[in-house]
């Protein structure tokens, strides 16, 4: 359909920059996301692009649901300039609908102005470390989304809050990262994706001044531009980088090149359009 979500990247995150995205998150099984789906299309078409809708289906993007908690569907967000601006969870009627926009956007849903829309400002609850922290992700804030992550985790150390405190915190405090995800099971639902980080933090967890030595004098070079831009957030120069390393020695520092590439795959997502443009160069750099 024409709402499907087709590039993460480009439909949310991009368009975001532009104008407010709502994000409907739905399952085929779902009885009440049928309803609520046609109203939301109804309303899309009527706003004249004031703002976009975009339907991710859960089943087909689990990683984006992940990233997003959804622990429920249907559940919309509410998305402008990168930020989580605002949800709603379940079935409302039409008429409390156009109310729940008229109140975030503006009156009219089909051309509200920069003054009329409240947008701008982003309502995150400071009391819900959760909310703060997802929203400090989304900016690229890592050491914000860090600290509210770890009051998410201390509250509940379940296996979700673990892998949640790991998403956020992997790229400045990878040592606790480790740690936390260590306590993790391995016959535990989420085991495959806490190997996957707890790789990303071993290869983060490097002193870039005491690299392994190689009798390629230039690897440990590509290897600590790849780990400095991953902390970074800089995820297609690291992966460069780590590439450069993978074709000279791909099991240089344990196998740190290829476990850095599949964990930062996992925090991508797999329908991330670097995922997608590094996943061939990856496959032919380990495997050829």
């Amino acid at each position: 359909m024409a709402y499907d979500l087709q590039d993460f990247q480009k439909d949310v995150v991009e368009a975001s920059l532009q104008v407010p995205v709502l994000i409907d998150f739905w399952a085929p099984w779902c009885a009440p996301c049928t309803q609520l789906s046609p109203v939301l299309e109804k309303l899309a078409g009527e706003a004249n692009g004031a703002w976009r809708l975009v339907k991710i289906n859960v089943d087909e993007h689990p990683q984006i649901a992940g990233h997003f908690q959804v622990q429920g569907v249907p559940v919309c967000m509410l998305v402008f300039q990168g930020q989580l601006v605002d949800a709603f969870q379940g079935v409302l009627p039409e008429n409390e609908l156009r109310a729940w926009f008229a109140e975030r956007l503006g009156d009219g849903m089909g051309g509200a102005t920069e003054e009329e829309a409240v947008v701008e400002e982003p309502q995150v609850d400071p009391a819900d470390p959760r909310q703060v922290a997802t929203t400090a992700l989304v900016q690229g804030k890592f050491a914000e989304a860090a600290a509210a992550a770890e009051l998410v985790v201390v509250d509940d150390d379940s296996d979700e809050n673990r892998l949640f405190y790991a998403r956020c915190a992997v790229f400045v405090d990878p040592e606790k990262v480790k740690a936390y995800l260590a306590r993790i099971s391995e016959d535990a639902e989420l085991y495959d994706s806490a190997q996957k980080f707890t790789g990303l933090a071993r290869v983060l967890m490097n002193d870039t001044a005491k690299l392994p030595a190689h009798a390629n004098p230039n690897l440990a070079g590509y290897y600590k531009d790849a780990i400095e831009k991953t902390r970074a957030g800089a995820f297609e120069e690291a992966l460069d980088q780590f590439l450069e390393v993978l074709y000279r020695d791909k099991a240089y520092d344990e196998d740190g090149a290829r476990l850095a590439f599949i964990g930062i795959f996992e925090w991508l997502g797999r329908d991330h359009d670097v995922v997608k443009a590094y996943q061939r160069r990856f496959e032919m750099a380990v495997f050829g």
